[in-house]
């Protein structure tokens, strides 16, 4: 993907196309090791631009496009806990009175938590901050459902000044007679993106997701350039991190861009709340990456020699433009309900890998027997990426896809 830009290595990612004739043993390892040379000739960026160019007049490229097309790259990635469903909640600001009123109206295709398969599910909400410490409220429990119906009504204190520096975090657990309640997900609003001023209702659902920590604070002040397909990050300081009384504290930053090799480490510095840095690392990404990529930024700390994760950066590289310097300050966050954004990017990368795995085939004639002019009988061919776990396949009788 660019000039030496990191790409899936061939042992994480095998895309291959195969015939359905018998086949020698020897030709099907000549046939994996022309495809694997077609796809490193592809990687560099001359051989990507002639591949685009030339797609077009080379026999067979409808054929490889069709097979390519019929691929689902729409891979999730594994989520650490099972959490499903949604939740339906209504908001609105009285104005005269500074309340912020919140509904909790219904939830649906929650993760069965019991044996019989149902859940017991209840609604805790927080406003946070709390300015004006009036703690948890919770709904009533439904017994028994997946799909339980609240429709149940909450005020918070708000200042008008304060609406945009608030959140509402709903969270949803299922009841248990034993033991400690299980966590269903948690619906976490940022009240700010709301119109809440016009009085309005704002009624919406709101996925679920794994729990956030709030308590989670900083900033990273981080500089970008990108030009010859080289993205360099600049790490200059770090204000505002988490409070730590140990006298014995230093802080690093590991920096990653998803779906690649490239891993980068800062300096370990003997400062817990606001180190500083001043390096500058270099990352293989293509200006047709560019777009696509995003870096995550995992800040540890080392207290008495105990490594321990504090949090994350998450910049995301699409509305930076290749020979344009920039210098802004990232929140520290918690990633953990990043997922989706994620699973956003993965598709985007294994797409593009998909793509580029089809021009290869095409320009590169491999494997050849997809190129034959001998278009009688039936043919069966398929294409397969085993890291996406994701397949298609094209019948030909007498050279025509048969659907």
């Amino acid at each position: 993907m660019g000039n030496g830009a990191a790409v899936p290595s061939k042992e994480s990612r095998q895309i291959a196309a195969v015939d359905h004739a018998p086949a020698t043993k020897n030709q099907n390892i000549g046939g994996l090791a022309r495809l694997a040379d077609a796809k490193g000739k592809f990687m560099n960026t001359k051989g990507r631009r002639e591949a685009l160019r030339a797609s077009k007049q080379i026999k067979g490229t409808n054929f490889i496009k069709e097979l390519y097309h019929r691929l689902d790259p729409s891979i999730a990635l594994p989520s650490a806990v099972d959490i499903t469903g949604e939740i339906q909640i209504a908001i609105k600001y009285n104005r005269e009175e500074k309340l912020l009123l919140l509904k909790v109206i219904k939830a649906r295709e929650l993760v069965p938590r019991d044996v019989i398969g149902y859940s017991d599910p209840y609604a805790v909400i927080q406003i946070i901050p709390d300015r004006y410490n009036e703690g948890n409220k919770k709904t009533k429990k439904k017994l028994r459902t997946l799909n339980p119906i609240f429709q149940e009504i909450f005020s918070f204190t708000l200042e008008e000044d304060d609406i945009l520096e608030t959140k509402i975090c709903v969270d949803v657990y299922d009841h248990d007679l034993v033991g400690s309640d299980d966590f269903l997900g948690q619906a976490v609003v940022d009240i700010s993106s709301l119109n809440l001023l016009n009085e309005l209702t704002y009624t919406e659902w709101f996925m679920l997701q794994q729990q956030t920590d709030f308590s989670l604070t900083g900033e990273v002040d981080v500089s970008l350039y990108h030009e010859l397909d080289t993205l360099f990050v600049t790490i200059h300081k770090v204000k505002d991190l988490l409070f730590c009384d140990s006298n014995e504290c230093s802080t690093y930053i590991s920096i990653h861009i998803p779906f690649t090799n490239q891993s980068r480490n800062t300096k370990i510095v003997n400062s817990c709340l606001d180190p500083e840095y001043e390096e500058t690392f270099q990352f293989d990404v293509s200006a047709d990456d560019l777009f696509h990529r995003t870096i995550i930024m995992h800040i540890y700390r080392i207290t008495d020699g105990d490594e321990k994760h504090i949090g994350n950066v998450n910049v995301n590289l699409k509305r930076h433009s290749s020979g344009q310097p920039s210098r802004n300050w990232y929140r520290v966050v918690d990633m953990r309900n990043t997922a989706r954004e994620r699973t956003r990017l993965g598709e985007s990368v294994v797409a593009q890998e998909f793509r580029e795995a089809m021009f290869a085939h095409t320009l590169y004639h491999c494997p050849s027997f997809m190129f034959q002019d001998d278009k009688t009988g039936k043919k069966v061919y398929s294409v397969t990426c085993r890291q996406a776990s994701s397949s298609s396949k094209m019948v030909l009788v007498n050279g025509a896809p048969f659907r």
